[in-house]
């Protein structure tokens, strides 16, 4: 899946991409914290919600992999994340097709 074919509270089956912003950890009410990235590929940018400890293991210029994740939206801006189901994994390369290259 590109970016630009995700739609808004919709699942987010496979994103492949690099992360090209990342502001900071905010910690949350009932524990934990979140932070709000930007996730790139060649077909656009989207904003990417980070979680807990995942936090800390993503950093800009990061090529990650999103499985079974989940689009969300918040005041008409459309943000993925790994919800309750999804995964968050490093790559070393992403290949021009989306794939990852590990």
């Amino acid at each position: 899946m590109k970016v630009k074919e995700i739609i808004a509270k919709g699942p987010v089956p496979t994103l492949v991409g690099v992360i090209s912003v990342k502001g900071e950890s905010k910690p949350m009410a009932r524990g934990g914290q979140r932070c709000d990235a930007m996730l790139k590929d060649d077909s656009g940018e989207i904003k990417f919600t980070l979680w807990h400890d995942d936090c800390n293991l993503y950093n800009v210029g990061d090529n990650i992999v999103l499985t079974n994740g989940w689009c969300g939206e918040w005041e008409g801006t459309l943000s993925v994340g790994s919800g309750k189901f999804g995964k968050i994994e490093k790559v070393e390369q992403v290949k021009k097709d989306g794939k990852k290259k590990v």
